[in-house]
């Protein structure tokens, strides 16, 4: 299962917030041409939705979701700008 941190749900919402989109419009997460963007949507049935502070964060398909696996979706601090990146949970072995 995929996570979102709360920085980078936060930058996200306020992102679409400010390109006055309206609530129904989402950022989603989408592989194309072996790596992921984002693109602007709308959920529907099949969509694990993130939610930041009453608003939609991010979407993302759950078969998407599945490929990916665990992770986290967080903001990497660059020195030039900062991105979002997906990085895999480690896995705890018992």
């Amino acid at each position: 299962m995929i996570g979102l941190s709360e920085l980078a749900a936060m930058v996200l919402v306020e992102s679409v917030e400010a390109s006055g989109l309206g609530p129904a419009r989402v950022l989603r997460l989408i592989e194309e041409d072996g790596q992921f963007t984002l693109h602007i949507d709308s959920p529907d049935k099949n969509d694990h939705i993130f939610w930041y502070n009453g608003s939609m964060a991010l979407i993302v398909d759950k078969d998407l979701e599945a490929k990916i696996g665990s992770a986290v979706i967080d903001v990497q601090d660059d020195p030039d700008e900062p991105y979002l990146a997906i990085r895999r949970r480690v896995q705890d072995k018992k």
